[in-house]
């Protein structure tokens, strides 16, 4: 796959400009694109749940209990991008983390919720699984490089290029990559219906 120095040319050639020989170059190209290449690699690894930064991981309780509305709080590792699941242990599949706090007729055994380095949930034990800070571009897909590609040059837009009509184009095919990685990862995967009081009540 594509390394870090391919990846910003690639992105500098959908801009039209000429491609780097270094990150350090001193050029207005490189400056920008080592001010934006972090940034944007942590948010593309948060756009979608890509199967090839997955890592699954059991873990340590913390010792301080939440103030209130679960039972426990499980430190998260230091390498977390986003966490996909967590695994039911009566069943054992990984309900999705879906943000934010569950209705309150929500069962609580299937609750659960990240709050800055902290996972809160009431299962004693916790297994997860979640996308990692992973750096070795080698590692990546084809469809995780290019959606990290487009958008890196969507974010060096706005400093080296003042065509608007360019920028528009490059969005168009970002959100298009981006809708079928989603669509490919969804695909790759069978989850099992989820049958609860809560869905119950619904439908």
């Amino acid at each position: 796959m594509a390394g870090k120095l391919q990846i910003i040319n690639y992105a500098l050639r959908l801009l039209k400009q000429s491609p780097i020989v270094d990150i350090a170059d001193q050029n207005e190209r490189a400056r920008v694109a080592s001010d934006m290449y972090e940034m944007t690699r942590l948010t593309a690894f948060s756009t979608c749940d890509w199967h090839c930064l997955r890592k699954r991981i059991k873990l340590v309780r913390d010792k301080e209990e939440p103030a209130f509305g679960f039972k426990y709080r499980y430190l998260l590792p230091v390498d977390c991008v986003r966490v996909i699941g967590v695994q039911d242990e009566e069943h054992g599949f990984f309900i999705p983390y879906l943000g934010g706090m569950f209705p309150d007729d929500m069962p609580s055994d299937l609750t659960y919720t990240v709050e800055g380095k902290y996972l809160l949930s009431n299962q004693d034990e916790c297994r997860i699984i979640y996308i990692v800070n992973e750096q070795d571009t080698s590692k990546y897909d084809a469809q995780l490089t290019n959606v990290f590609t487009y958008l890196l040059a969507l974010n060096m837009a706005v400093a080296l290029t003042a065509d608007n009509s360019l920028t528009a184009a490059l969005e168009n095919k970002y959100t298009y990559f981006l809708k079928t990685a989603k669509a490919k990862n969804a695909l790759a995967e069978a989850h099992p219906a989820l049958t609860t009081p809560f869905v119950a009540r619904r439908f």
